[in-house]
């Protein structure tokens, strides 16, 4: 369990590495979070409009920033938990958090790909998104 933390953590530090110095959609410069640009994507899904991005949505770069930090939160408080015992409930409910939060992603990305018709899971693993007109 231990080691998991440590290579979450790790997966963390790279990915936030990544973002500083890595392609031009993977940067967080490319999708600063914006509770403004969320809140429009949020009146366009009730809307029905459908907006395609080449980069991230707004909402995907807010749980994008949710996520690197519930995990680095998650090994932090793990790692605390060898020298506390007052850190498991804050750890108990970074995994309750994380994993709602992990649900609600999984299901964001099967919606706005099958709305968008845009293989948004295969633009996770190639970085290579491909947008239809």
């Amino acid at each position: 369990h231990r080691w998991v933390g440590y290579g979450v953590v790790g997966l963390v530090v790279i990915r936030v590495i990544w973002g500083l110095i890595g392609t031009r959609h993977a940067r967080f410069s490319d999708f600063p979070p914006s509770a403004r640009a969320a809140m429009g994507q949020v009146r366009d899904e009730l809307a029905g409009r459908v907006q395609r991005h080449l980069g991230h949505t707004p909402l995907g770069a807010l749980m994008i920033y949710n996520l690197l930090a519930t995990m680095l939160a998650l090994g932090l408080s793990g790692w605390g938990m060898t020298v506390r015992d007052a850190a498991e409930g804050a750890h108990e409910a970074l995994v309750i958090w994380a994993q709602f939060c992990v649900v609600l992603h999984i299901a964001a990305v099967i919606w706005e790909s099958r709305k968008t018709g845009v293989n948004l899971v295969g633009a996770m693993i190639t970085g290579r998104k491909h947008l239809r007109k």
